[in-house]
């Protein structure tokens, strides 16, 4: 301001902190820097810098107070971010911005991951232009805010249940914005929520409680989710949620030293998947769950988390003759499950009720539906489970045959009691994506009679048996909650060599993990160069709650599953290999591309920790995929090399017998 400005009683305004006055132009021009307009015609702020060294436009803003966006869509990554640090180096040292409120005018369509981390005095988001939700669809949902939690709805999934996200939880939760417990009373959405964002609660340090239980469509707790929640203290999760993923409760170490939380985490979910890092530097975390569940195990592998048992719970699943999960109940040990509401539904099959029966159960206990076939008209009656010509027997699997309306011979049913192995093994020390237990395959594989060929497929994964061998196979189930497998919908299994019917789980363990590394770093020295995703194969009864342990012998698993996501790249460089007692032993794997998703099969003889492995300081010309699906094998440059030189040869062939007619 030049000192000769002349001044009058109107045009002179005090502005606090000043010791000089401004003029009302002076002070509209630091208004405009206070309340920042992004007008029309702006629709976008992904690369706007602030200066010419490319600091973002938005972050480590110091005294605005309010942002409104008139044509913005999209809102990227941290976009208004406080990220002035004070000394440090840790979130813990951020500058807390002084923006309070940020206005959206137009219908947004893309939300990045926390745009408004570390900014503790926003007291309110507000999308002014979202219109209608009934439109909402994945790619443009609807967003809303409320209590300092903003959320999306992005319309009805497959069963009409609604998909909505807590996209992120503001910092100034519990302080300037909404009460310091998230819970059904507080934030009546919960109830709908069935997804949580990556870092959605990271460093809300005025929260002290998070209650989800009423989030019964909720499956997973996020990656850093609660990472750095300086003051939370309790969460409960919903009874379904079977997943806690990578730093979900962990804390931030400032001056190497981790801060004394302490947190209670209510897992009632008997098999839940928690990752190694779930609760890293969290140094007082106790997890309240039931006895002999995972949680309990993942206490037992990990010093710095505690363990407090619940009162003993069971659960019990029903699921569909295609593996599809029905209806889960929890409920205490000793009691009667309640069964679902209406009975399945499966064209040209007729419900007979459940495998193994109905009863009072104190294991978890899974349920298989029990079906006859409509077509068959010579009096027996078949289930879509295995098959026993003549026996008149039912067993776990509900199968029964006879001649007319009743079986020729006993029949029994007993329940399982013993509990599913799985429960342990889904706590792991290795780093995981994509956990969630997915049930699949299993459509029934028809009895090869006498004198037949038979080449049959579980869920796409072939067999073949000699001609006049009387060798069956029947309906196999997959279960996988091995990590790094984004496209489980391509994996199937089928047990050669038995007309039982099985489940077959893939599994993360320790134990496998470290068969893994002793395995291959006797084979290679180092890991410096081995990329690998460890796994266990295990074979189960029809019900999937009693492991068979030795593989009956003659018989033989072959599965089919996609390449690891992060082994995809390396396509047919990928190697399978059993790695019990630390030892190496390669199976040759077979490739070809699902629906565009590599996959490779495999068969073994034992079921046991199995690794998928490559080696990156030995990679070959072979490494492409076949889409083709008649064999699956690698497409290799020497089969265009010979098919090229057998055509020269040919040509030179027919050429010679023509000069020599004309020399005759």
């Amino acid at each position: 301001r030049e000192t000769d400005i002349s001044r009058d009683d109107e045009s002179i305004v005090k502005i606090s902190g000043l010791t000089d006055d401004i003029s009302v132009v002076e002070e509209s021009i630091i208004d405009c820097l206070k309340n920042i307009i992004i007008p029309e015609g702006v629709t976008s702020i992904e690369n706007a810098k602030s200066d010419e060294m490319g600091a973002d436009l938005f972050k480590d803003i110091e005294d605005t107070v309010s942002i409104t966006l008139y044509d913005v869509n999209k809102i990227p990554d941290e976009a208004f971010a406080s990220k002035k640090y004070n000394g440090g180096d840790t979130i813990n040292d951020i500058v807390p911005s002084s923006l309070q409120s940020v206005s959206f005018m137009k219908d947004i369509v893309e939300f990045g991951e926390t745009p408004f981390a570390n900014s503790k005095n926003i007291a309110g988001v507000g999308f002014y232009g979202e219109g209608d939700s009934s439109g909402a669809s994945d790619s443009n949902p609807y967003f809303w805010s409320s209590n300092g939690i903003i959320y999306s709805y992005n319309g009805l999934d497959s069963d009409g249940k609604e998909n909505i996200t807590i996209e992120e939880c503001l910092p100034s939760r519990g302080s300037s914005g909404g009460n310091t417990t998230v819970d059904p009373e507080n934030d009546a959405d919960l109830s709908r929520v069935n997804g949580i964002k990556d870092k959605a609660f990271m460093n809300c340090d005025s929260i002290k409680s998070v209650d989800l239980s009423s989030s019964e469509n909720l499956r997973e707790i996020s990656k850093q989710c609660f990472y750095d929640a300086d003051n939370l203290s309790e969460v409960i999760l919903p009874a379904n949620c079977d997943s806690i993923l990578e730093e979900a409760f962990t804390v931030q170490i400032g001056n190497n030293t981790a801060p004394e939380n302490y947190i209670d985490v209510y897992v009632p979910d008997i098999e839940v998947y928690i990752n190694a890092s779930a609760f890293d530097y969290n140094k007082n975390a106790t997890l309240h769950s039931y006895n002999d569940s995972a949680a309990e195990k993942y206490a037992k592998d990990h010093s710095n988390v505690d363990f407090k048992p619940l009162t003993d719970r069971v659960k019990a699943t029903y699921i569909d003759f295609d593996g599809k999960v029905i209806a889960e109940f929890t409920l205490n040990a000793g009691d009667y499950p309640d069964e679902p509401s209406t009975e399945p539904q499966r064209t040209g099959f007729t419900f007979t009720g459940w495998s193994p029966k109905v009863g009072k159960i104190y294991t978890n206990t899974t349920y298989v539906a029990q079906y006859s076939d409509d077509s068959k008209t010579s009096g027996s009656t078949s289930t879509s489970g295995s098959s026993s010509s003549g026996s008149g027997s039912s067993t776990g699997s509900g199968s029964s045959s006879g001649s007319g309306s009743s079986s020729s011979g006993s029949s029994s049913n007993s329940t399982n009691k013993s509990s599913s192995s799985s429960s342990a093994n889904k706590s792991s020390s290795a780093s995981s994506t994509n956990n969630r237990p997915v049930v699949i395959s299993g459509a029934p594989t028809p009895v090869v009679q006498p004198g037949s060929a038979n080449s049959s497929a579980s869920g796409g994964a072939a067999s073949s048996s000699p001609s006049g061998s009387n060798v069956t196979t029947g309906n196999t189930n997959v279960v996988s909650t091995a990590p790094g497998l984004s496209n489980n919908g391509k994996m199937s299994a089928t047990v050669n060599g038995s007309s039982d019917n099985y489940v077959i789980k893939l599994t993360e363990t320790a134990e496998a993990d470290e068969c893994a590394k002793q395995a291959l770093s006797a084979a290679f020295g180092s890991l410096d160069n081995i990329r690998y995703m460890p796994f266990d194969i295990s074979l189960y009864d029809s019900t999937g709650t009693q492991k068979i342990s030795p593989v009956p012998e003659g018989v033989t698993v072959s599965v089919t599953m996609p390449i690891p996501d992060s082994l995809q790249v390396y396509g047919g460089n990928n190697k399978v290999a059993s790695t019990v007692g630390g030892t190496l032993e390669s199976i040759k794997p077979r490739f070809t591309v699902i629906d565009g998703v590599p996959c490779m099969n495999f068969t073994v003889s034992h079921l046991s920790p199995y690794v998928i492995y490559v080696d990156t300081a030995n990679l070959t010309a072979s490494g492409t995929l076949d889409a083709t699906p008649k064999t699956g094998d690698p497409i290799h440059p020497k089969w265009f090399l010979c098919i090229g030189l057998t055509a020269i040869s040919i040509f030179l062939f027919l050429k010679r017998d023509k000069d020599t007619l004309r020399a005759a």
